[in-house]
């Protein structure tokens, strides 16, 4: 099977108040979930967002999660995205089928 991949926003601070604007979002809190069939994995990360002045700024109650993933996207670029479904493709897989390592045989001494 192969891993599908899905975005979640776990938590979003915000300042208060910067210049004009009201409830801006400082840090997203992400978690990316990857699934194989009935086994699945996540990683956790969090981003600083900045406020940009040349961008329309969208009101918090505006806000929507495809919207927010898209800036935490951004945030970490297609090279890092990248790693990340790697690393968790790695998990998933020693999920589904562990490694096989040599271990010390329990007669010998350490």
């Amino acid at each position: 099977m192969s891993v599908t991949y899905t975005w979640k926003v776990e938590q979003i601070e915000c300042r208060p108040e910067v210049g004009e604007y009201e409830n801006v979002v400082s840090t997203v809190h992400w978690r990316l979930f990857g699934t194989d069939g009935d086994v699945q994995d996540s990683v956790y990360g969090s981003e600083k967002v900045d406020l940009v002045e040349s961008v329309v700024f969208t009101p918090f109650e505006e806000l929507t999660e495809e919207t927010v993933i898209g800036w935490v996207q951004t945030k970490l670029g297609t090279e890092r995205i990248t790693t990340l479904k790697g690393a968790l493709g790695k998990m998933i897989g020693d999920r589904i089928a562990p490694p096989i390592v040599p271990l010390p045989l329990p007669w010998s001494a350490a």
